[in-house]
């Protein structure tokens, strides 16, 4: 059975809206996916979607870290790249997508900044027969603004601090030298730490969207130079810009992980999002 989601939208000091929205149940007993439910809120034209997709992330992880240490040892190794294998093919994950008007956004210029926060609440309680509370305040404890900001620049012993943290202590560098010494262990050179500095770290660990930018297309969109790191578009190749600028332009631009795109296509329509692959039918 669908959950039953509710979607509150405000302002500082200004309540928008709030509905409430099912979820798309996954369905494992058939071959072909459930249709995806979206709902769509009347008086804001806001949509809504929440279930099982194809997992929309594409880049090989085993070469992107066997490249990070070539770029250690002061030898960069791009042919640990000619694998091109994609670490997310056939995988589901379960996805939350928003469709929200620019006129509902207000503020006074044309710039978004995004970055998504996961808050359980500070203690859940457990009763029997199967009884959950969940109470206390709500707590940060997962955050993503800039793909590989996060994963690949924060050292370990210093994610939990990050994810418990905000953008506000991004701006305040407080994980800045925390980022730049792992950059200059890889060998960023001064100018390429400066534009991830100020990417993702001086200005707070956020995606920026200019809404004057205009974009169209398949696929949520693919105008040349509407893409990351002026937003995301699911289509967009991050992980090779973001790799490009670490190894101080080494690919000069072109692709760098021959993971170019996503397993499967992106819908044209909201929410985008490809459909999730299904259990295996009969003999392969």
């Amino acid at each position: 059975d669908p959950q039953l989601a509710t979607i509150s939208l405000q302002r500082p000091g200004q309540p928008v809206a709030q509905f409430q929205a099912p979820t798309t149940p996954p369905l494992a007993t058939s071959p072909v996916p459930p249709p995806f439910v979206v709902t769509t809120d009347p008086a804001t034209n806001v949509s809504f979607y929440a279930g099982m997709t194809d997992d929309p992330f594409f880049f090989d992880v085993p070469a992107e870290l066997q490249f990070r240490e070539s770029l250690r040892s002061g030898s960069p190794n791009p042919s640990v790249f000619d694998r091109g294998i994609d670490t997310f093919a056939g995988f589901n994950v379960m996805s939350v997508a928003l469709r929200i008007p620019l006129s509902l956004l207000g503020g006074s210029n044309d710039a978004l900044g995004v970055s998504g926060y996961t808050e359980p609440t500070q203690f859940t309680l457990r009763s029997r027969p199967g009884g959950v509370r969940h109470v206390g305040r709500f707590v940060n404890v997962d955050r993503m603004g800039i793909p590989l900001v996060n994963s690949a620049l924060l050292p370990y012993p210093q994610k939990d601090r990050y994810n418990a943290a905000g953008t506000e202590d991004d701006a305040g560098l407080v994980f800045a030298n925390e980022i730049a010494d792992t950059l200059k262990s890889l060998n960023t050179d001064p100018d390429n730490i400066a534009v991830l500095s100020n990417l993702a770290v001086s200005n707070g660990d956020f995606l920026r969207l200019d809404t004057n930018i205009p974009n169209a297309g398949p696929q949520g969109g693919i105008t040349t130079g509407a893409g990351f790191p002026n937003g995301r578009r699911l289509a967009d190749d991050p992980v090779d810009i973001i790799v490009n600028i670490i190894s101080n332009d080494h690919f000069r631009g072109a692709p760098v992980d021959n993971v170019n795109q996503n397993d499967k296509q992106f819908l044209n329509s909201f929410p985008f999002l490809a459909p999730p692959h299904q259990p295996l039918f009969g003999p392969q």
